[in-house]
């Protein structure tokens, strides 16, 4: 009984430290997109332009296109979490 009670008031405390960092905190959002179109006069792309593109260009692609958001919320100066997400698609042109 007495272990609920001091569970309790260590849940309310946190939830109060908690909701102050947020009184402080600041959200900001960010993102970008791309398209990209690839042509060439042979069957494949040449070489130099699928290598080191980290998957996203293969030899037989003609469009590729990909995005991504970030919304970064800072606590403080000091501190701060980053989250995202991408997207990526290509048609392999075949």
């Amino acid at each position: 009984m007495i272990w609920k009670s001091i569970f309790r008031g260590l849940i309310t405390f946190l939830f109060l430290i908690l909701f102050q960092m947020m009184g402080n905190a600041q959200v900001t959002f960010s993102g970008d997109a791309t398209i990209e179109s690839y042509l060439s006069t042979k069957k494949d792309l040449p070489f130099w332009f699928y290598s080191n593109k980290r998957g996203r260009v293969n030899a037989a692609t003609t469009v590729s296109a990909w995005s991504h958001v970030t919304a970064n919320y800072e606590f403080s100066p000091n501190s701060n979490i980053e989250f995202g997400v991408g997207a990526m698609a290509q048609d392999a042109g075949r």
